[in-house]
């Protein structure tokens, strides 16, 4: 099977991942998918309770990570707009010196 990061490259030298490292991922995300559900189900882990605290607890925080993110978003934007404007207002100048010459 060979290196897990192994690649090869195709006629055009472009390198691409072996198709078994594709293959391997899957089954991964396929087994551990499988063990979250068996895990939360009833039985002999029944981790279903330890699973909502975690998420009681979890959301507090990604609250203020989504609403932090949405404060430079907003940031970003405003300075985007003004900068905009200026850009616009510069180009107006440029417009009306050469209409001028």
């Amino acid at each position: 099977m060979g290196c897990y990061y192994a690649r090869t490259a195709d006629r055009s030298g472009t390198p691409r991942f072996k198709e078994e490292t594709k293959m391997v991922a899957l089954i991964v995300g396929a087994i551990l998918i499988a063990f979250a559900i068996f895990a939360c189900v009833p039985g002999p882990l029944a981790w279903w309770a330890d699973v909502i605290n975690f998420l009681k607890g979890s959301l507090p925080v990604l609250a203020a990570l989504i609403g932090l993110i949405a404060v430079f978003i907003g940031v970003a934007d405003i300075k985007d707009r003004l900068e905009a404007k200026k850009e616009e207002a510069e180009e107006a100048k440029q417009a009306a010196a050469e209409k001028k010459d």
